[in-house]
């Protein structure tokens, strides 16, 4: 069986804009929203089979986004605020990333549990597709559990 992986998007810069004069309202404005920082992914697929039915290709389109704040009032900023933004950002990137790893992770092992199969039906491959991103959602979910959506590794701000 031959599989093809089309990279879609793979965007770890995307960016949302905090509009916020001090760090308490961008404090609320981050808090207003699901995730201080969010990282997205999809995994499509489709196959080709010959007239028995047997896969012989398998085309993977996988993509992911990492959206980040950013802060326009971040250069007007006493230092102390400036310094705090520029760790708790460092940190969000650190988490975000990290979901990213665990995504790229279980895409690898969905491309060898593909390639172990023999005479695979299509339903073959939409079995092993649907439960990679429902592991990959489960993998996301404990993650965010384990470090508080990252707040427990330096996602915070402090608001004087």
């Amino acid at each position: 069986m031959r599989i093809r992986v089309n990279w879609g998007e793979q965007n770890t810069n995307a960016k949302f804009t905090v509009g916020a004069k001090d760090v308490a309202a961008a404090v609320r404005l981050l808090d207003a929203r699901d995730e201080w920082g969010k990282f997205e992914y999809e995994i499509l697929w489709t196959y080709e089979a010959n007239p028995q039915g047997i896969v012989t290709t398998v085309t993977l389109t996988p993509s992911y986004r990492i959206t980040m704040p950013t802060w326009p009032a971040f250069r007007r900023q006493p230092d102390t605020v400036k310094a705090d933004w520029n760790v708790m950002w460092k940190a969000l990137k650190r988490h975000e990333e990290g979901h990213k790893r665990r995504f790229l992770k279980r895409f690898g092992k969905l491309i060898r549990d593909i390639e172990s199969l023999r005479d695979a039906k299509g339903g073959d491959i939409d079995i092993l597709g649907t439960k990679a991103l429902n592991e990959i959602e489960e993998k996301q979910r404990k993650y965010d559990e384990k470090t508080d959506h990252g707040r427990s590794k330096g996602v915070t701000l402090h608001v004087p």
